[in-house]
């Protein structure tokens, strides 16, 4: 698979490892009350960056699932794993790095947003051999790219005279 496709590739990976279905946790619902439901994931390029490192190495798959509330507002909060597979490959640390990417419509009353227990299942799959060998470039390119930006920043506000002999600063 060509290294342009990636955005396809991580898309569908993405769609494999988070499925569509939120399983609320056994009632701290008030009667009545419409539970959450999704309003965002985690991007494809936020799976890949929080993938556990051992299990990519050794080209493996896993399974988390954490319990969290949802606050009023939808904001995902006091995460904790409830379980992961396989175990110690860093599938539970990995899904509580993304928790905070996750938005839900909150669990509502007739009048008003109340906070709930979800439960979130989350599938990691290991990315395709040309994602992977991609992912260090790219990693390099952004710190690249960070550290020219401080360079800039630092060089920002000296004025270069093209006329002066080499290390010489304009008016000086």
């Amino acid at each position: 698979m060509p290294i342009k496709t990636w955005p396809f590739a991580a898309a569908a990976l993405l769609a494999l490892a988070i499925p569509m279905s939120l399983l609320a946790q056994d009632a701290v619902l008030p009667p009545g009350a419409t539970p959450p439901d999704w309003l965002a994931k985690p991007p494809p390029a936020a799976m890949a960056k929080y993938y556990p490192e051992l299990a990519n190495d050794l080209d493996l798959g896993g399974h988390a699932q954490i319990s969290c509330r949802v606050s009023g507002y939808g904001a995902v909060e006091r995460c904790r794993v409830v379980s992961e597979s396989p175990p110690g490959l860093g599938f539970g640390r990995a899904a509580l790095r993304l928790a905070p990417l996750f938005r839900f419509r909150p669990a509502t009353t007739l009048v008003t947003a109340v906070p709930s227990q979800v439960m979130i299942p989350i599938r990691f799959v290991p990315p395709p051999d040309d994602i992977r060998r991609a992912i260090p470039f790219m990693a390099l390119l952004a710190a690249l790219s960070t550290l020219w930006a401080r360079r800039v920043r630092r060089l920002r506000g000296t004025r270069v005279d093209l006329q002066a002999k080499p290390g010489q600063i304009a008016g000086g």
